[in-house]
């Protein structure tokens, strides 16, 4: 009978008590015969790219009202399988949760899981691919990214590489290496005095100056946009509409992936551009881009039956 030894191994095993002829002439008529076999799952492999486009509907921290526990709370993901939680009324929380879910399924109470690795992709209305990817941006624009966005810094996110002077062709529609084809930053520029009405100036959707928000700061136009959560739709600054969390790329470590995970927060005065978010989720799964992200070199032998597995979750808006 069947009997599990682990989540990964089965046993079975059988007894039979067998007649016997030659050995009749020795006094033994019977005989008893007994076997087991033990049998483990194989993993079969998997890339994954979890692409998440998040920006909350309904309940959020958009104005003053609004900023309540319940909905600008955040629960702490589940860390174990079949762990019940009570989530927060808003769907940045049922997405984060929901996710930690899927990385339980797939990993149980193991750290890694041989042949298992995920990323994860946040896109709002552009992709994060972490501030300390200077050299993945255009020779002019590193040179100038400070200046650019003082007295605050990049974040981080890029523009698609396309519908500009000099972009390459077919930039949003491969997996063209930042080697191949650098990137610019997504900086959101200033509209500040840019607008009139009958000769009079009137405000922008992004007026900020050159000064950072604090308690103390005096005078208006500040730089809002590191209170984004709380600011909601109200943030000003070049880095408005930049997911705030970067691109996660393959690894095989629980851990990392589920604090990924936990970091994701919604993201404000932005759209859903949901072929770049695909696109940056191909990204993080082409083999093109393993010294990109210094993932080392490739395995030497890929299991056959491994598969690249990219899970799509956005607003119901855009779908």
């Amino acid at each position: 009978m069947p009997s599990g030894l682990d989540s990964q191994t089965i046993q079975v095993s059988a007894r039979a008590v067998l007649n016997t002829t030659f050995a009749t002439v020795l006094g033994f008529n019977t005989m008893a015969v007994a076997g087991a076999v033990q049998a483990r799952r194989a993993d079969a492999g998997m890339d994954g790219a979890g692409t998440r486009r998040h920006r909350l509907h309904g309940h959020q921290c958009g104005t003053p009202s609004d900023r309540t526990a319940t909905n600008c709370g955040v629960t702490t993901v589940p860390r174990v399988p079949d762990t019940t939680l009570a989530s927060l009324n808003n769907n940045m929380d049922l997405l984060r949760l929901a996710a930690a879910d899927l990385v339980n399924i797939l990993y149980g109470t193991r750290e890694t899981v041989a042949n298992l690795w995920v990323a994860v992709v946040p896109f709002a209305s552009t992709v994060n691919l972490g501030p300390n990817r200077q050299s993945w941006l255009a020779a002019d624009s590193a040179a100038n990214l400070t200046g650019d966005f003082a007295p605050t810094t990049w974040r981080g996110c890029v523009e698609a590489r396309a519908g500009y002077a000099g972009a390459p062709a077919d930039g949003d529609g491969n997996d063209d290496t930042p080697r191949e084809a650098p990137f610019r930053p997504f900086r959101y520029l200033s509209t500040l005095g840019q607008y009139t009405l009958a000769g009079a100036a009137v405000a922008g959707d992004n007026d900020w100056a050159r000064k950072l928000w604090t308690p103390t700061t005096t005078g208006g136009n500040a730089i809002t946009e590191n209170w984004y959560f709380w600011r909601g739709n109200y943030q000003v600054g070049p880095n408005v509409g930049c997911p705030a969390t970067a691109v996660l790329p393959l690894t095989a470590a629980k851990t990392t992936v589920l604090n990924a995970i936990q970091s994701l927060r919604p993201s404000f005065r932005g759209g859903t551009m949901g072929n770049l978010g695909l696109q940056a989720g191909w990204f993080a799964l082409s083999p093109r881009w393993r010294d990109s992200w210094a993932l080392g070199p490739a395995p030497r032998a890929r299991p056959p039956a491994c598969r690249s597995i990219t899970g799509y979750a956005t607003c119901a808006r855009s779908s």
